[in-house]
């Protein structure tokens, strides 16, 4: 239920997004933080990582997840700032983290990549939160992923 609540929280805005609980914020960081580091889609369906389900699902799935928590409430955003999420948007930005397999990418569709540049947006927003070296360090993430993004696309 938090996860669809904090997937309408895009439309529905901060009071969708206050209804889901800021406990499940360390839930979702640790929940990303287990696919990522999954070897593969075999080891992703055995464990059951996802509500207990063996099912395999996509990094990017959990990350626009809690984007749109972190965009929509400064709770949320304080409490992101308190996991492990900082420093698995950083790793995704500079490309030590995996993001989303090719082959595991519809047409059009985003990555986790594509959502950590967001994600570490809406996080450098909440002023105060955070340790000043952890902010740093995803600042640098971030200017170095916007550097990349701009040369990509200046490219003939």
């Amino acid at each position: 239920a938090a996860m669809a609540l904090a997937f309408l929280s895009e439309t529905g805005g901060p009071d969708i997004a206050s209804r889901v609980p800021l406990r499940t914020v360390p839930e979702l960081v640790a929940l990303l933080q287990k696919r990522i580091f999954a070897a593969n889609a075999e080891e992703i369906v055995q464990s059951r990582l996802f509500c207990g389900l063996p099912l395999y699902f996509r990094s990017r799935f959990v990350l626009q997840t809690i984007l749109r928590l972190v965009e929509q409430s400064g709770a949320h955003c304080a409490t992101a700032w308190r996991t492990p999420l900082p420093e698995l948007v950083s790793g995704l930005l500079e490309g030590e983290l995996p993001s989303d397999a090719e082959e595991n990418k519809p047409f059009g569709s985003p990555e986790a990549l594509d959502l950590a540049l967001p994600c570490a947006e809406a996080l450098l927003k909440a002023e105060g939160a955070g340790s000043p070296e952890s902010r740093a360090s995803l600042e640098v993430a971030l200017r170095l992923a916007r550097g990349s993004d701009s040369s990509a696309s200046a490219a003939p």
